[in-house]
């Protein structure tokens, strides 16, 4: 049975139904409200933990048709270690809590029928932003205590990207009533809520045998806002860890025919783009350096006509390739062919944030590609306290300059 399913990875063939064939049943639980075959971070960062964890799995998630695009070639990433994959015809939804629980209290039901069915589950992992998954997992626990229940945060969930309160309209509702009184019988009911976002992150935290967080600036950020106390029983729980990074295969799953120059050096972004942050740096460098007929600098971006009129005029536009969006597998292949990949921090100066949360997701694709990586980063980011094979200040064309200095200089 392994060795088909390997044979179609192999030859890229993803999704074939494979359920009835296999013997054995999982043993672990996986809520992700978005996964393969949707195009979205938040899925194949779901997609990189079962593959590394290598475990058999049972996957619940949610119809995204509505609110992303298919990549069907991630499932190539997780079909070796699907047991059941059922997807959920709901109405996606980010933010509205009526649609949130629509998708959580299905999972976790056909999730308890197929755990009566096959004696439980030993472990269940959910992870958020998109904040269904750990909804459906608190419920879930709710009736199966004995499953050991690891969730994992990627940024924090309470407060968007400017620290602020993220709004979510807690309405009155099954879920909402089951939630509430999960809170009042943990032992810790004095902790506040007014939101969903505040209330799902409180049961999380609260019932979660294991708590991840991608950074420590970021579980700092979560907890202040709660009592020492209640700091002090989370962080006892909690375990740092960075975003998965992709196993070496998966750079091999799917080719590119993605061409280069290889008489000049090719720098790479993948991203949406700032020309007044990050990769505006390196254009500014490269606009300004004695031999920029050496560079090109390619972008891969959601809206590359935006950008081409964004550049238009640029001294460095012609130094510029400005390409859409890859398959993910196809971006993780062609990542490997560059001098040098950029990724740049989340600036959070002037934001409510104490310290600066967020870990791009993007590090740990491109710290796997054996390609060199160029880190424009603000002071005390998670990023800039990572292995970086160039590091710049965000902001400073002088110092990026210096790079494309040694990125010359190692060519010749």
């Amino acid at each position: 049975m392994q060795r088909a399913i390997d044979t179609a990875v192999d030859v890229g063939v993803p999704g074939l139904n494979w359920e009835n064939l296999w013997q054995e049943r999982a043993s672990r639980l996986v809520f992700s409200y978005c996964f393969p075959p949707y195009a979205d971070t938040s899925a194949n960062v779901t997609a990189k933990v079962i593959r590394n964890d290598a475990e058999l799995v049972d996957v619940f998630y949610a119809n995204m048709q509505r609110v992303r695009g298919r990549d069907d070639s991630t499932r190539l990433i997780v079909d070796p270690y699907l047991v059941h994959a059922e997807e959920l015809d709901v109405v996606p939804s980010f933010a509205h809590w009526g649609a949130i629980c629509s998708y959580a209290r299905q999972a976790a039901h056909k999730a308890s029928k197929r755990a009566r069915r096959q004696g439980g589950y030993e472990s269940m992992y959910s992870r958020a932003l998109w904040s269904g998954s750990h909804v459906a997992a608190a419920l879930f626990k709710d009736k199966h205590p004995g499953t050991r229940w690891e969730a994992e945060f990627s940024d924090p969930l309470s407060v968007g990207v400017d620290g602020t309160p993220r709004p979510g309209e807690l309405t009155r509702g099954m879920t909402t009533h089951q939630l509430r009184k999960m809170v009042e019988r943990s032992g810790w009911p004095g902790n506040s809520y007014t939101t969903h976002f505040e209330l799902t992150e409180l049961v999380t935290l609260l019932y979660a045998d294991e708590v991840i967080f991608t950074n420590a600036n970021q579980q700092q950020v979560m907890l202040e806002r709660y009592t020492e106390e209640f700091q002090s029983f989370v962080r006892e729980k909690s375990t740092i860890r960075h975003h998965a990074v992709p196993t070496a295969e998966m750079y091999r799953l799917v080719g590119s025919d993605y061409s280069l120059d290889p008489e000049r050096i090719n720098i790479a972004y993948f991203g949406n783009f700032y020309a007044n942050r990050g990769i505006g740096d390196v254009l500014a460098a490269i606009a300004e350096h004695p031999r920029r007929e050496k560079f090109v600098l390619h972008i891969f971006t959601s809206n590359p006509e935006k950008l081409r009129q964004q550049l238009w005029g640029n001294p460095a536009a012609g130094n510029v390739r400005i390409n859409g969006y890859v398959p993910y597998l196809e971006f993780l292949n062609v990542s490997t062919h560059f001098d040098a990949l950029v990724v740049n921090d989340t600036d959070t100066v002037g934001t409510a944030f104490s310290v600066n949360p967020f870990l791009p997701s993007k590090y740990a694709d491109y710290a796997g590609s054996g390609t060199a990586v160029w880190g424009i980063v603000v002071e005390d980011s998670p990023l800039s306290k990572l292995p970086l094979t160039y590091c710049t200040a965000s902001g400073d064309s002088a110092q990026a300059g210096k790079v494309l200095d040694e990125l010359l200089e190692k060519s010749e």
